[in-house]
C-alpha cells in the first residue's frame, strides 16, 4: 500500500500482472488527530518522473495539482505555523 506500493502496482499492471492493492493503515481522513485538517503533498521532480514512468505525470498534475506557494503546518494540539 501507501504512494510507493500505488505506483509499483501500476508499474506491474503496466507490464501485464494482474495486481490486487491493499492498505494496511487507515484513511489519515479519519484518525482524531487529521480530522478536519488538510493534507496536501508536495509532488517533487522525482515524483513527477515516477508518475512519468507510469504514463501519469500531466494528467495528475493538470487535473488534480494546485501550485503551493506556502503550507500551514498543523501541531497535534490543534495550532498551526508556517
Amino acid at each position: 500500500g501507501g504512494l510507493v506500493g500505488s505506483l509499483e502496482a501500476l508499474y506491474l499492471a503496466k507490464r501485464g500482472h494482474r495486481v490486487r492493492l491493499y492498505e494496511y493503515r487507515e484513511d489519515i481522513r479519519n484518525t482524531p488527530t487529521a480530522r478536519g485538517r488538510s493534507i496536501n503533498l508536495a509532488l517533487s521532480v522525482r515524483g513527477r518522473k515516477a508518475l512519468r514512468g507510469v504514463g501519469l505525470e500531466q494528467q495528475m498534475v493538470q487535473e488534480h495539482g494546485i501550485p503551493m506557494v506556502g503550507r500551514y503546518i498543523h501541531r497535534l494540539d490543534g495550532s498551526t505555523y508556517i
